[in-house]
């Protein structure tokens, strides 16, 4: 089973399912390790531990998929990414979404 079908069948539970997040493969695999059915990539945790930098929006959609693709390749529960405000207009947007997916989102959450 896909790791986005996996995450439809948690969402279509219709109950609270705890989501940690992970700035990096390791953290992932510490959250799969320890029975969580999903992660959460968060944008802030990228920013820190990539950048070492506040969360200001100074990570590029290339740097946080590629935190993803490890990520994904690290762990095998679905993947929920941080798209920010999805790195400009509309159109970006859409290659957002795209190019997260390639990187093995299951899922993302865009903000603003």
């Amino acid at each position: 089973m896909s790791n986005s079908r996996r995450l439809k069948d948690l969402l279509a539970r219709r109950a609270a399912v705890t989501v940690p997040g992970a700035a990096n493969a390791l953290f992932a695999r510490v959250i799969e390790d320890l029975g969580f059915e999903a992660v959460y990539v968060t944008g802030a945790g990228v920013a820190n531990m990539l950048l070492g930098v506040p969360d200001i929006g100074l990570t590029t959609m290339t740097e946080v998929s590629e935190t993803v693709a490890a990520i994904s390749d690290a762990v095998s529960i679905p993947v929920i990414v941080d798209a920010d405000t999805g790195y400009g207009n509309a159109v970006n947007m859409v290659r957002t979404v795209r190019t997260f997916e390639r990187a093995g989102a299951a899922g993302i959450q865009i903000e603003d």
